[in-house]
């Protein structure tokens, strides 16, 4: 019976820890449920985002971005989805949320690719963005499958794109006159975001000038286009305006239209003589006139055919085209020169004028020499004649001249030039100039006809030194330089030979007996003498000799000025081979006398003692 209890009470206690268990399993289930809803589905549904990027990344303002977004359902059961994607700015605001996206019935591992498109504006900031998405149940906002958040989020950037716009498509200059210059604007703005950044890189140059801006230019500004003053008549008017920029490149067409009726006549060509030298002048008239209806800018070029038939001048060529400005109707007479060259070839020359605008030569109004143009025009053909002969020729004798070296106020000869005539006709010459250090004798006056000669003297009193110049010379039979020069020295100095030495002189201290200096008969020997000085002597400074009470002898004294008195330097104290000091005369004969006697050799030693040697 007990043990029938105990069994009972046994399967009760197993029953009711089974219940609870079983209980406490289902509110783990309920909260799993609450969190995750798909577990009340028996814990099948699921769903992560397997892909998100933006197709490019990189992009430009006004393009279109376009974001990939791949679901996948990771569960074990069918599933409803609903997608939403936003996009952040560089500053961290929102600039792009997409619309809830459904995906409906979704199979289990079953995957789907949803794209989104943001289309940017030109004024979209450049700098980095930052794509996220969000993947929910579709019933239910609150279950969160998956989710990229802006701190994983994917990133693309979107870069500075200037660009450019133009106030007008074309240029029309309209219609203007030759040589008129109208002006024409074209303005520059940036319709995108970032710094614009361009250039004029071309215009037609042969008819249109570019007055601003120039160089690169940032942001607006404003283009200037004018007509040049030289604008061709020959070809259209018409090109492009080229601009470069980081915000697109631009070619804008220009055009313009020269009104009137462009025309000219050479009515006649003479020459004022018919007969020249060489080395003249030879000069020109020629009539032009303007048979148009505009006034015009003509260009006139002469050109002299020589007796060979080759060309011996051509202004066009030379660079010396003349320029004639005449009104519609206007007639006016021109004149020309020409130096003849002195060696020009002698015979009859032709002389030719020919027409075309100024600022377009390949407008030809008349050009007798072109055959082509003659072909075709009714023109008559219009030149003038004349003849060059042999013309003067300038010769000098010697063509230089040296004086050679001289001494300061030694007379020197005069230079002599021979001038002759080599040539035909009369020489006419004209001395322009000589240096300042030389006086013309002959000629007496500048100008000068035929030959003659001319003496060129040196000016007296020129300082030491070297000169040069030149004598110059022109004529009507050639110019000539001729060099002169001369060296002027001073005379010669003699060099004195110097056979002793002067030295400075001591001046002994004052001694208690004065000794004076007797002359004698007998000659003593003495340094030779130096020569006479060429300058200032140098007086010898001699010792002064105190005054005494003995009488001066009436002998005229020998004063030794030749004699070199050497200084005695003072004793430095005493010692072994330090100098006694200052010894007269007297006293060093004495001393000599010493030295020899045997008495002197005593005393010496005695007094070498006392110095304590």
């Amino acid at each position: 019976m007990v043990n029938a209890m105990n069994i009972s009470l046994r399967v009760v206690v197993k029953i009711l820890v089974f219940v609870m268990l079983v209980f406490a399993a289902g509110l783990l289930a309920v909260g799993d449920a609450r969190a995750f809803p798909g577990a009340l589905q028996g814990s099948q549904a699921s769903g992560r985002i397997s892909l998100l990027k933006a197709d490019r990344p990189i992009y430009i303002p006004r393009t279109t971005v376009i974001f990939n977004i791949e679901i996948e359902n990771d569960g074990a059961a069918m599933q409803d989805y609903q997608l939403t994607v936003v996009a952040f700015g560089p500053s961290g605001d929102e600039v792009f949320r997409s619309k809830v996206e459904r995906i409906n019935l979704l199979g289990p591992g079953e995957k789907t690719l949803v794209q989104f498109q943001w289309g940017t504006s030109g004024r979209t900031q450049a700098g980095k963005y930052t794509l996220t998405a969000a993947l929910r149940d579709l019933a239910l906002y609150d279950v969160l499958f998956d989710s990229v958040e802006i701190g994983d989020g994917v990133n693309f950037e979107v870069q500075a794109k200037p660009l450019i716009f133009l106030s007008d498509d074309e240029v029309d200059f309209g219609d203007f006159l030759p040589g008129e210059t109208p002006e024409r604007n074209l303005f520059v703005s940036n319709t995108g975001n970032g710094v614009l950044e361009w250039s004029v890189t071309g215009v037609p140059e042969d008819w249109i000038e570019l007055i601003n801006p120039i160089g690169d230019v940032q942001g607006t500004e404003t283009i200037t286009l004018r007509v040049k003053e030289g604008a061709p008549l020959s070809r259209r008017m018409s090109g492009d305006i080229v601009i470069m920029s980081n915000g697109g490149d631009r070619d804008i067409p220009i055009s313009g239209n020269v009104l009137g009726s462009y025309s000219a006549q050479l009515e006649r060509i003479r020459s004022a003589r018919g007969l020249y030298r060489q080395g003249e002048t030879m000069t020109l008239s020629y009539t032009v006139q303007n048979d148009g209806t505009v006034p015009l800018a003509y260009g006139a070029a002469v050109t002299l055919v020589g007796p060979d038939g080759g060309i011996a001048y051509d202004s066009m060529s030379a660079g010396e085209t003349v320029r004639l400005l005449l009104a519609a109707k206007e007639s006016r007479e021109f004149n020309f020169a020409w130096d003849i060259p002195r060696d020009a070839a002698l015979g009859f020359y032709k002389a030719y004028v020919s027409l075309t605008y100024w600022f377009d030569t390949d407008v030809v109004f008349y050009d007798a020499l072109d055959a082509a143009f003659m072909s075709r025009s009714s023109e008559p053909l219009t030149n003038a004649v004349f003849e060059i002969k042999q013309g003067p020729g300038l010769l000098v004798e010697p063509q230089e001249w040296d004086y050679g070296a001289i001494l300061i106020d030694e007379t020197v000869g005069s230079a002599n030039f021979e001038i002759s005539n080599v040539g035909g006709a009369t020489l006419e010459w004209v001395l322009i100039s000589w240096p300042d250090w030389i006086e013309i004798a002959r000629p007496t006056t500048l100008r000068n006809a035929g030959g003659g000669n001319i003496l060129a003297r040196v000016r007296p009193s020129l300082p030491p030194g070297d000169y040069s110049g030149a004598i110059r010379l022109e004529s009507n039979g050639g110019d000539i330089s001729i060099p002169v020069t001369i060296r002027i020295s001073s005379p010669a100095t003699p060099t004195p030979v110097a056979t002793a030495t002067v030295e400075p002189t001591a001046t002994p201290p004052p001694t208690a007996t004065a000794v004076p200096q007797v002359p004698t008969d007998t000659p003593r020997p003495t340094r030779p003498a130096p020569p006479p000085p060429t300058s200032t002597p140098v007086i010898p400074t001699a010792t002064p000799v105190p005054p005494t009470a003995t009488p001066t002898p009436t002998a005229t004294p020998v004063v030794l000025a030749q004699a070199t008195i050497e200084p005695t330097p003072e004793p430095s104290g005493g010692g072994c081979g330090a100098p006694l000091g200052n010894v007269s005369l007297a006293t060093g004969l004495v001393n000599g006398l010493l030295l020899v006697a045997p008495l002197g050799l005593v005393i010496g030693a005695r007094y070498r003692r006392r110095r304590g040697c």
